[in-house]
């Protein structure tokens, strides 16, 4: 026993100085980015050295060719580490669930840079986003390596790393010719360095060469790609955030339902009316109206363009009949207006003159629904129908959801052989609208970024006042001490200070176009105004104090009688038992304010920070935990069929997740959306400290998808009866 205990202290001591030893050779803490480590060797070893590069180069190349088609991601077949990446797609419902990746084959998956995250038949959705970061936050391979380190810059390293001595061969070649070549260490530690005009490799692989009585030590290799990655990878921000901003995806697939619907045309009107005495009007299969939808997005959506780029083409439209406007707005919706967007100075910094930008549909399934009678969409009959007098009223209902791949093909990249950067972006409707959800911010990369804080470029002086609305009778309104004070254009935001105990701030900005001047305050709703370079004076405000309730649930029964919900009872109810409440408060803003949502689960959380205002308020009332729901859902989940291998593979984990984790039905809810908000006053603000939200709990039923969907109608229905106050 005491000679294995001494094997494992022998063997810990060995990986303690083998630890010591990487550490001391592989270390970079004063390699500056953007610099080549080369060594400077004789002649007699400048073909060594020269392979190894040459191996660096097309590992390189390979890396970043492979990295480009997956969206910032490097794995392929014989590389793969899909699981670290947290990579998931579902091959049959592309914007379903967790899949946060497009599928194009096995080793070949797109990331979604702009996603829904969840259910798509689910309210109040959230967007989210799988973009990578391009620079790692070491300039250090070998840190990067310990830390798990995901950036583009850190998989470069890795891929770098396992490919370079398959590359080298041993250096058999130069053993024939009477070479002797030794490696020191027992791996290669890289370093990349994705810089403005291309892209660094540095690697630390100490080799002793002898050759004709010489010797060397050859240990630092270092190269340069001719290709700007940092650039591709910008651009795809832009069009990732003008996607958000414009909803262009969206849009574009409105334009065409409109364009191709009608009583007469290829879809469903999504509203229209035709006067057919005694007919029933025209008719249409959800089967056929899914595969028209699929068929229009796969013509058009190789039409839309990027303005800018290299490949983009204006489209003239000639006034030759009546639809020339309709047909016109078509058109130009589907340009992307990327240069109209953002800065001159942020789309410079993009490659996107030199950048061919192409979007690809290519037969994904979709997700689907649209109001029917029995798989039919057809019209509602109107009049009286004994007498043959009447018409015939389409109201159409689209809900769709669908991938859309962006291709960005620098042309110029790898001294003009050229180069592609793939993301994958999702559009989503309902109602016939885009998709109003939350959504997760996006952080973006632009080296302006902090160039645009720097003392230098801040060159015009700029008192700033920042006031709330707590305003007396003559219009002076209280003051905002404390108040930070940012200038955000476009994706970029640059701290300016931070106001007195009068809200004053005297400062410097830069003279930008385009920008604006942003109040925040932890206990306000932040204001903006837009600003220019000609202004030396600016008030931001009217900043809305907010207020700090102390929050309670209570639940208000609603019965069902026969087929009918009839019975309220307006009886104040505590939460019972293990029952909780989930509440989110969404705040619509007006020009110039900032965006406010807090969330609660009740009784757990019980504070809630609120500024006036009308607020779109979800909740839900879920049920004490749940032991066989846990089973059910599994049970569930083993007879499901057709199921991808990698999704089987995952199976027996969320089992055990599940059953691990509560389970709880839903007993209720409550809806306050669309023309029925929840009015939060500016007294209640100012003098009222408690706040009570009622949910409706429904008795004697289990409740489906179609009694959660009608939350907001019952809410409308019993809003005097829930909140007799919203007079």
């Amino acid at each position: 026993m005491k000679a294995q205990v001494t094997v494992y202290i022998i063997a810990g001591v060995f990986l303690l100085i083998l630890l010591g030893l990487l550490l001391f050779v592989f270390r970079e803490d004063t390699l500056a980015r953007d610099e080549v480590l080369i060594d400077q060797v004789p002649e007699t070893f400048n073909p060594v050295q020269a392979y190894v590069h040459g191996c660096i180069e097309k590992i390189g190349e390979d890396a970043i060719r492979i990295m480009g088609e997956r969206g910032g991601y490097l794995f392929k077949e014989d590389y793969p580490v899909e699981a670290t990446l947290d990579l998931r797609y579902n091959r049959v419902q592309p914007t379903e669930g967790d899949a946060n990746s497009l599928f194009i084959t096995n080793s070949f998956i797109v990331p979604y840079w702009y996603y829904l995250a969840g259910d798509n038949a689910q309210k109040n959705l959230i967007f989210s986003s799988k973009k990578p970061d391009w620079k790692s936050d070491s300039n250090d391979g070998f840190i990067r390596l310990q830390s798990g380190d995901q950036s583009m810059e850190a998989q470069i390293d890795r891929y770098v790393n396992t490919k370079l001595e398959e590359c080298l061969q041993d250096f058999a070649s130069f053993k024939e010719d009477g070479y002797s070549i030794n490696a020191t260490v027992p791996f290669p530690s890289s370093t990349t360095y994705i810089t403005d005009n291309d892209v660094v490799i540095n690697v630390r692989y100490p080799v002793e060469v002898y050759f004709q009585d010489e010797t060397e030590r050859l240990e630092n290799f270092g190269i340069r790609l001719p290709v700007r990655l940092k650039d591709t990878y910008q651009l795809a921000e832009l069009i990732t955030q003008a996607q958000l901003d414009y909803t262009f995806v969206e849009n574009n697939l409105l334009n065409q339902i409109v364009f191709y619907g009608g009583v007469d045309g290829f879809l469903p009107p999504m509203y229209d009316f035709t006067f057919e005495f005694g007919g029933s009007g025209e008719e249409w299969t959800v089967t056929e109206v899914y595969n028209a939808l699929q068929l229009i997005i796969s013509s058009n959506t190789q039409y839309m363009q990027v303005q800018g780029a290299h490949n983009f083409q204006p489209t003239f439209i000639f006034p030759q009949d009546e639809a020339y406007e309709v047909r016109k707005n078509v058109y130009d919706d589907m340009v992307l207006p990327v240069q109209d967007t953002f800065p001159e100075d942020i789309v410079s910094e993009t490659n996107i003159a030199d950048t061919d930008a192409r979007f690809h549909y290519m037969g994904w399934p979709l997700y689907f629904d649209v109001n029917n009678d029995g798989g039919v969409v057809r019209a509602t009959i109107v009049g009286i129908e004994e007498l043959g007098i009447g018409f015939q009223k389409y109201e159409t209902v689209y809900d769709v959801s669908w991938p859309v791949m962006v291709s960005l093909h620098d042309t110029e990249a790898f001294n003009g052989k050229g180069m592609t950067f793939n993301i994958a972006l999702e559009g989503n409707i309902r109602n016939n609208q885009v998709l109003d959800a939350e959504y997760a911010d996006l952080s973006f990369s632009f080296d302006a970024g902090p160039s645009f804080c720097e003392e230098e470029q801040r060159i015009q002086p700029v008192d700033v006042t920042v006031v709330s609305s707590d305003c007396d009778g003559e219009g002076n309104c209280s003051p905002v001490p404390q108040a930070v004070v940012l200038l955000q254009v476009g994706p970029r935001t640059c701290t300016l200070g931070i106001t007195d105990d009068s809200g004053f701030l005297s400062t410097t900005m830069p003279e930008v176009l385009g920008g604006v001047l942003k109040g925040v305050h932890e206990d306000y709703l932040s204001a903006f105004v837009p600003t220019s370079v000609n202004d030396d004076e600016v008030a931001i405000g009217l900043l809305q104090p907010t207020k700090k309730f102390n929050v309670s649930v209570v639940k208000k029964q609603l019965s069902k009688n026969g087929t009918a919900f009839t019975i309220f009872d307006t009886t104040e109810r505590e939460l019972e038992g293990e029952e909780q409440a989930i509440i989110t408060f969404t705040r619509r803003g007006e020009v110039g304010e900032g965006e406010w949502e807090r969330a609660i689960t009740y009784p757990e959380v019980s504070e809630l920070q609120l500024a006036p205002g009308a607020y779109d308020v979800q909740g839900y009332l879920l049920g004490e935990p749940d032991p066989d729901l846990a089973v059910d859902t599994v049970q569930a989940l083993r007879g499901l069929e057709d199921l991808p291998p990698e999704q089987q593979a995952l199976l027996p984990q969320l089992e055990q997740q599940l059953i691990t984790t509560e389970q709880r039905g839903m007993k209720g809810g409550i809806s306050f959306t669309d023309d029925n908000p929840l009015i939060i006053g500016a007294a209640q603000i100012k003098y009222d400290t408690q706040l009570t939200i009622p949910v409706i709990e429904f008795v004697n039923l289990t409740l489906d998808s179609d009694v959660i969907n009608r939350f907001s109608d019952f809410t409308k229905a019993y809003v005097q009866e829930i909140i007799p106050y919203t007079e």
